[in-house]
């Protein structure tokens, strides 16, 4: 419909079918110019989106998103400023962290990433995979199980003592060889405390293996920087045996040997009656020899256990009655 007036201005009326009309509240119509507008509620969109694109940061405000084409990358605005939010820095500032994410297959996976934004400190909750060789926090600290690393890697955990049965480690840190032995770290909750390290099975813990040290050759230090041989010890050893006939060993104190004898003796009980005594070397003295006085008429062993001397007697002539016993000796000798 048109009406025109005296002065030949036309006003024109259109209307529109039905089918034409939105199904719902339209608030604005679409605004083509440069100004801003609000949609109330969500906007579905069925085809490809494109937002802007600049060569450099527009001005922005929190939730604003653009394609940066000089960087070849969006960007979002979160409360002080732009953040990449993808293309060559896939994990950027938006999440607290700045620089790029490399990998040899050019991706990457993270679990959940938690904490309160921005995240300067991220945490990982979940798996963390970084396929191919890469650096890991190269300039600081990692920790697993603490907040506040101190070293490169350090690990914390509860001490408890090393278990030696089932499967279950009581070990902090292992390293696993994949062919069933492992290596386990603790620590001991015990005093004087401490820290223990067993190589182990760890389908059955009841099983132990070798602990190697510098198998291709290289020296051994306690309480030494600069150990300078296999085994070097700036301190005590306590052993409850040596093996071997020590011909080589050198360095070795002079001083006097002092040997006394122990005895000790039972009386003969009667034929075919056992009898024994048991002799030990005082602390500080060590058995070099065990003898026995006996008769012909009867049967003796003897038996020398750590540091001691034991003799065994008994009559192998059922029927003779002689009072005969049996007196052992022991040849305990100190280097004074």
């Amino acid at each position: 419909m048109e009406i025109k007036s005296s002065k030949s201005k036309k006003v024109k009326f259109s209307t529109f079918s039905q089918f034409y009309l939105p199904s719902s509240n339209l608030p604005a119509p679409i605004n083509a110019g440069p100004d801003p507008q609000t949609k109330a509620g969500n906007l579905i969109i069925g085809g490809l989106l494109k937002i802007g694109q600049y060569s450099s940061a527009p001005t922005g405000s929190t939730g604003a998103l653009y394609y940066d084409t000089t960087a070849n990358e969006f960007k979002g605005y979160k409360s002080t400023g732009w953040a990449s939010l993808g293309g060559t820095s896939p994990v950027s500032s938006v999440f607290g962290r700045t620089g790029a994410v490399t990998a040899a297959s050019g991706d990457y996976s993270v679990g959940n990433i938690t904490g309160a934004a921005p995240l300067a400190s991220p945490t990982f909750t979940g798996s963390v995979t970084m396929p191919g060789t890469g650096i890991w926090n190269s300039s600081g600290n990692v920790g697993i199980g603490t907040t506040g690393p101190t070293v490169k890697l350090d690990v914390k955990g509860t001490a408890t003592v090393p278990p030696t049965s089932g499967t279950t480690s009581g070990g902090i840190f292992r390293i696993d060889e994949g062919n069933n032995a492992v290596l386990d770290f603790g620590g001991n909750p015990n005093s004087p405390y401490g820290a223990w390290i067993q190589s182990t099975n760890k389908t059955t813990l009841a099983v132990n293996y070798p602990l190697v040290l510098n198998p291709n050759g290289g020296n051994v230090g306690i309480w030494k920087t600069n150990p300078g041989t296999a085994l070097d010890v700036a301190g005590t050893v306590t052993a409850t045996q040596f093996v071997g006939g020590g011909a080589g060993i050198t360095g070795v104190p002079k001083g006097t040997l002092s040997c006394l004898t122990k005895t000790c003796s039972f009386p003969y009980q009667g034929p075919g009656i056992y009898g024994s005594c048991t002799v030990t070397c005082d602390t500080g003295y060590v058995s070099t020899g065990c003898e026995s006085s006996f008769s012909t008429t009867m049967t003796y062993f003897i038996d020398s256990p750590a540091n001691s001397c034991k003799c065994d007697n008994y009559d192998s002539h059922a029927g003779s009655n002689l009072a005969i016993g049996v007196t052992c000796y022991a040849r305990c000798c100190t280097l004074q």
